[in-house]
Order: structure tokens, then C-alpha cells, then sequence
């Protein structure tokens, strides 16, 4: 306490304001602070790394501090990440919250931390779940009554009982009775009573094991569950004893399964079974009935030797069983998760991947595979497996498929046995075979049935064997060995076909263009009328000549007779007779030339006739013997030029003419003009009669004898 106050003489000036502030540090030092009302501190809703303070008054010093409102204010985790408490404190300016207690300053709370550097959000309360998060301790003092003889009343007892923090159980001796929040730590930490469960710890206060009301679990120093034992089941490290059944943790039933599983009907699922010893069997099924449930896929694989983590940098172990290459892309599936990897480097065993390929998880947050897990090799771009189903969609059949580098997107089927529905254009239930792909394959099925698309080439076994070489197949420096009914296509000379018979190749047919007659001909005459079929040609022959033939490079003729013909030789195509259509599509003719007499759109008429001398038009009047249009392109008749151009009826009186040996343009009948403009100088009448000089703007009428009787215009 401060000194006492003095007045040591009378009728001395006293400062009022001295006597106030002594009084004030007098109560401040007698009355400590607190809070009169409200200012309690609670987490937010939903929790969050601030707390709210409510409104409320209090005292510091003897002077009254009020909140007028609620405020909220972040505890600053992301600043201070060693601090493992800090204190609400108010301030005649506000509330902050900081590291160190003031005792001249109002405190209205704590905000404990159990794990600075990890916690970043604030709970009313401390529980057994969440347990690395912080939470608030108000500062309200609490008041106890006693009867007057040395005991508390009841009202005081319960409070206790009820809200008294850690106890110290060391020398405690007898029956306790613990409330919802006590809690109850022996001396040195390793055994912690509460009101949901009983922990064991080790020196270092990892938790080793806990015993609640669902069952007892143990724990590495890691936090790590190794086993457990509940009402509904038991788990010993990545073994599950359930009720009925015994398996692994990473079961999954199926063909991309993995684990095991033993069920107290006899049932068991294995991955790979290996037995040393004898096996014996009560009933041996032979010529039985056997069914698989769900699809059957065969590929190379292993299985995990060492458990996998979360981590993108994980690496894969494996017993060895077989060996994986760089590049391989792998697969990991059970009931919940479905992974694809792929190798980037090998050491022994031990494989340095790239994980999550088809980007289905976070980062460093992929399934945590465990020992024995199948690893399924789907290889690299261009290999593939076979998938057996019965179950699926068009099922039953058998694929083999093959993926281009990413089969966790995209499989081709290359084959199918079985309903071929869906595979290759088929629509319908069909049963068969089907190889190849959309261009190229080979189908069979009992409706419609073998199809072939796509080249063919035999190179061996008792079917003839076409050689398509320069070299003589058989001959000397050439490794063939022909047989009866081979053909050789000679490359280098003309490709002349010859058939193998009795050890020797004979020519059968050598196609040609004869310059007598630019008709196709074969250098090897047929011996008599018939249909023929070569390796590059078919035609019919009439027993002297061709009279249908088609070769190999194109070249056709189609002959009724001398006069009547359609060939082409390679370089020009002829038409002989009469070519008729109902229809004809014209497009484009460039570089092409037409040979012939006359073309004409019709025999009589409305038409028009083209032939070498002329292009006319005539109309349908007179039978369609009246020229409406002509030009003249050779041989003109009487009074005519090449190059002259008439339209309409100009011989009788109606129509236009350009003559082009004159160089004039002559018109039969009236000329009516709505509008236009003539230019230059026009003559009208013989001898220059009437004369009109646009330019000049003049006009000037002569008489018979060229002399100028009249001139009118600018003079």
C-alpha cells in the first residue's frame, strides 16, 4: 500500500486533485480488477480461428470500463506460432488479445493452444476429438459459502464438484465421483481419467492406448491406429475380425480386387494362394458347371510388399514376383479408391512413380494402398490384355484390347468372341468372331456370314501365292519356292502375268495398245470363246477378238460391234454410236477435247445443233425450222462470214446482224429506245444523208452528191 496521507500544519493549501488521485490508487491498490457483468468470450458459429466478446462492464483500478456491443477478434495464429496461450484483455479502448498478463489490466479470458503451429481455430471448450484445437477459459472469479462451522454448504459443494479442473490422483484414496469435465491426470501424465475414456500415454505424452465406452484401441507414438477391439469388430495392424469373417483392410471382391477374406461359411477370396505342401479335397469337381461372378481381366501383375503413403513422391514395392519396365503404366483398385501409376525408375524391387495419372486427387492426398494390395500392369501404348465378362452389356463375350498410352480413358478392342453387339457395326445380338477395326477386319456370324474388308495377301500354305517382283520366284539367287497354280507378276517387264505349272512359268496374258487400231488386244490370244478371269484383267472373249475387257490399270472396252463402242486406252476416252441419257450432270471440262460430227439437244424442234461449222438455235415454230440464233464458225454460206453472228428472223425482215467482213451491224425492224446514249458519229441513210456528230455536238444533212445542204448544232 501506498504511504498514508499527512497533513503535518493547519491553514496549508490542499490540491484537491492530489487528494483525488491518492484515493484513486488508494482503491485502485484495495479493489483488484474484475468483471461486474456480461464480457464473457465464446467461440464463433461455426468455429473459426476468432472469438467473440460479449458486451458488459468491469472495473480496473476503480474505475468502471464498459463494452458498449459485442465485438469479435482473431487470435493471431498465423503471427505467433510458439505461443501456447494468450489472454482476452480489456482495455478502456477496446479488447485485445495478447501474449502476457497484465496485472493492472482487466483479464477476461485465456485462450489455451495445444498445438502452436498446427491449431488455427478456437472452441467454448476443451473435448477428446478435436483435440489440437484451442479453447476458451473465462476469468470469472466464483464464490464459495460455508455454514459458520468450518463446511461448505450444499450449493458450493456441487459447484466444485461439477467444475474443478485436474486433479492430481496420485494419493487419492477411496471412491471419486467424476463429473461431465473432470478429468483426473496422474503425476507424471501417463494416465489421464475422464468422464468418456481412460488414456495410457507414454513419458513423451504420446498416446499408447484408450479404453470408452466402444471399445479399447492402441497407438503408435505416431498416432497411428495398430489395432482395436469394438462391439463391432477387431483390427490387429491391416487385419479386420468381424463377426462372421476374417480379411484383410484393403479387401475388395472381384477381379480387380485385392486382399482377402475367410468367412465362417467356408467362403474364402485370396489374391495368389501358394502351397508347399498336399492338397486335399473331400470333392474334386470334374465335367462341372462353373460360374465367376462379375468380369475376369487378365494382365501381368504383383502385389505390395510395404505399405504406400498419401505423398506424391511415394514409391511402390512390390514381392517381385515379376518385374515392371519404365514406362509401364499400373493399377491399384478396391471397393473405394482406383489409381493409375506409371514407372519412372527402378532399383531391385522398389519403383519410383508418377502417381494419380488420371488427376482423381489432390496433392499428396492419394489412397494409401497397403501391403498385399494387387498392382495391376497395363504396360505402354500398343500393349494390351484380355477381358472375359458375362455380366456386362451385350455380354457374354471375350475382348482383347489394347490402349494407346492412357487406358484409364480409352481401350480398343481388337477382337471379340462371342455377341459381337456393339464391336464393328453390329447392332443386334449376333455370336461370332470380329477382328480388326472400322476399314480393316475380318467378321464371321451365322446370319450374314464370312466378311472380309481391307487387303489380303497370302505369302504361304496350300493356297496359290501371287509374286508381284522383277525377279523370276524360284530362280537362281531367289529364295521362293513356287508351286503349282502360283502367279508371278513380272514388275519390269509390262507386268506380265505367268502361272506356275509342271516346274516351269508360263505367260497367260500380256495387255497392250495396237497402233492400227488403238483397241485393247492381249499379246497372248485366249484358244477360244469364254469368260476369262486373270490377275489383272477379265473380259469375254468371242472366240476373234475382246468384246469386254477390264484391266488393272484402268483400262476398259465395252463392244457391241465396229460402230458401236465405249473404250478408254489410258489417254482418250471414245464413244462410237449413239449416246443416250435422260439426265446428265455437266460440271467442270478443262483441257478436254470432244470429237465429232454433230450435238445437238434434239432430233427436231425447239433445240440447239453444234457441229464444226456453226452453233445455231431454233425455235418451236414451224416445225423448229426457224434459226432465232447463229454464229458462223467455218465454211459460211453465200453472203455470209466466219465470225458473222445474227439473231431473230433476220432473212425476213426481223432481227440483227454483225457482219464481220464489213464490220457492220445491221438491224431489220423498229428500234425503240427508253433511254442510252449513242457516242461517236452516226451515219443515217446511204451516202452519208444524215450525219450526227456527238462529240462535235453538230449535225449535218448531205444530199445525194455528198454536198452539205444543212448544218445545225454549235457552229
Amino acid at each position: 500500500m501506498t504511504d498514508s496521507l499527512a497533513f503535518p500544519g493547519k491553514n496549508l493549501p490542499i490540491d484537491t486533485s492530489i487528494i483525488l488521485e491518492s484515493i484513486s490508487n488508494l482503491l485502485g491498490e484495495l479493489i483488484p480488477p474484475s468483471i461486474i457483468s456480461g464480457l464473457t468470450v465464446e467461440a464463433t458459429d461455426p468455429i473459426s480461428n476468432k472469438v467473440k466478446v460479449k458486451a458488459g462492464h468491469g472495473s480496473i483500478n476503480g474505475k468502471l470500463y464498459s463494452l458498449n456491443q459485442d465485438v469479435t477478434i482473431e487470435v493471431p495464429f498465423n503471427i505467433d506460432s510458439a505461443s501456447t496461450l494468450f489472454y482476452v484483455s480489456l482495455y478502456v479502448n477496446g479488447v485485445k488479445i495478447e501474449r502476457n498478463k497484465n496485472k493492472d489490466i482487466l483479464t477476461l479470458a485465456r485462450i489455451v493452444v495445444p498445438n502452436p503451429g498446427t491449431t488455427n481455430r478456437v472452441k467454448d471448450s476443451r473435448d477428446d476429438y478435436d483435440i489440437w484445437d484451442a479453447y476458451v477459459i473465462n476469468n470469472k472469479p466464483i464464490i464459495l459459502y460455508g455454514d459458520g462451522r468450518g463446511n461448505l454448504e450444499e450449493d458450493s459443494i456441487d459447484l466444485l464438484r461439477d467444475n474443478i479442473g485436474d486433479i492430481l490422483a496420485d494419493n487419492i484414496i477411496g471412491n471419486i465421483r467424476l463429473s461431465e469435465d473432470l478429468k483426473i491426470i496422474n503425476t507424471a501424465g501417463t494416465i489421464e481419467l475422464n468422464s468418456n475414456s481412460l488414456k495410457l500415454k507414454d513419458s513423451s505424452g504420446n498416446l499408447l492406448s484408450k479404453f470408452n465406452d466402444r471399445g479399447v484401441y492402441f497407438y503408435d507414438t505416431n498416432a497411428v491406429e495398430l489395432a482395436r477391439f469394438t462391439s463391432v469388430d477387431a483390427r490387429i495392424g491391416n487385419i479386420i475380425i468381424g463377426t462372421d469373417s476374417i480379411s484383410s483392410g484393403n479387401f475388395s471382391s472381384g477381379a480387380l480386387g485385392s486382399g482377402f477374406k475367410i468367412e465362417d461359411s467356408g467362403h474364402a477370396e485370396f489374391q495368389d494362394v501358394y502351397i508347399r505342401g498336399k492338397l486335399t479335397s473331400t470333392v474334386f469337381e470334374y465335367e462341372t458347371i462353373s460360374t465367376i461372378g462379375g468380369n475376369l481381366l487378365v494382365l501381368d501383375g504383383d502385389v505390395l510388399d510395404s505399405d504406400m503413403t498419401a505423398l506424391d513422391a511415394s514409391t511402390l514395392v512390390i514381392s517381385g514376383d515379376t518385374n515392371f519396365s519404365v514406362g509401364d503404366i499400373l493399377r491399384m483398385k478396391d471397393g473405394i479408391d482406383d489409381e493409375w501409376v506409371e514407372v519412372t525408375g527402378i532399383s531391385g524391387n522398389i519403383y519410383t512413380i508418377t502417381r494419380d495419372k488420371n488427376s482423381d486427387y489432390g496433392a499428396d492426398s492419394n489412397p494409401i494402398w497397403k501391403k498385399g494390395m494387387a498392382v495391376v500392369n497395363y504396360k505402354q501404348s500398343g500393349d494390351g490384355g484380355i477381358f472375359m465378362t458375362a455380366s456386362e452389356s451385350n455380354a457374354p463375350f471375350i475382348n482383347i484390347f489394347k490402349h494407346t498410352g492412357s487406358p484409364w480413358s480409352s481401350i480398343d478392342t481388337v477382337t471379340r468372341f462371342g455377341n459381337l453387339n456393339g464391336f464393328l457395326g453390329y447392332s443386334t445380338d449376333l455370336y461370332g468372331i470380329a477382328i480388326g477395326e472400322t476399314e480393316k477386319y475380318l467378321k464371321y456370324d451365322p446370319t450374314n456370314g464370312l466378311r472380309i474388308k481391307g487387303d489380303i495377301t497370302i505369302t504361304g500354305g496350300n493356297a496359290s501365292v501371287t509374286y508381284y517382283q522383277a525377279t523370276e520366284p524360284g530362280s537362281s539367287g531367289d529364295s521362293n519356292t513356287p508351286k503349282d497354280g502360283d502367279f508371278w507378276v513380272d514388275t519390269d517387264d509390262g507386268n506380265k502375268t505367268y502361272v506356275y505349272d509342271s516346274g516351269s512359268w508360263n505367260l497367260t496374258s500380256s495387255l497392250g495398245i495396237t497402233d492400227s487400231n488403238g483397241k485393247i488386244t492381249t499379246a497372248a490370244t485366249p484358244s477360244g470363246a469364254g469368260l476369262y478371269l486373270g490377275s489383272s484383267y477379265m473380259g469375254y472373249y468371242s472366240g476373234s477378238a475382246w468384246q469386254t475387257y477390264i484391266q488393272s490399270n484402268g483400262n476398259f472396252l465395252f463392244k457391241g460391234d465396229n460402230d458401236n463402242y465405249v473404250q478408254w486406252d489410258g489417254a482418250a476416252m471414245t464413244v462410237r454410236g449413239t449416246l443416250n441419257a435422260d439426265d446428265i450432270n455437266v460440271g467442270t471440262l478443262s483441257g478436254i477435247t470432244i470429237q465429232g460430227n454433230t450435238i445437238q439437244t434434239a432430233a427436231s424442234g425447239s433445240r440447239v445443233v453444234m457441229d464444226s461449222n456453226s452453233f445455231v438455235a431454233y425455235d418451236d415454230s414451224s416445225g423448229g425450222g426457224l434459226q432465232v440464233f447463229k454464229i458462223i464458225l467455218s465454211n459460211p454460206d453465200s453472203g455470209q462470214f466466219e465470225g458473222d453472228v445474227t439473231i431473230g428472223d433476220y432473212n425476213n425482215g426481223r432481227g440483227i446482224r454483225w457482219n464481220t467482213s464489213a464490220e457492220t451491224f445491221h438491224i431489220k425492224g423498229d428500234i425503240t429506245a427508253s433511254s442510252g446514249t449513242f457516242t461517236g458519229t452516226v451515219n443515217v441513210g446511204t451516202a452519208g444523208k444524215v450525219y450526227i456528230d456527238g462529240p462535235n455536238e453538230v449535225i449535218k444533212v448531205y444530199d445525194a452528191s455528198n454536198n452539205l445542204m444543212v448544218e445545225l448544232g454549235r457552229l
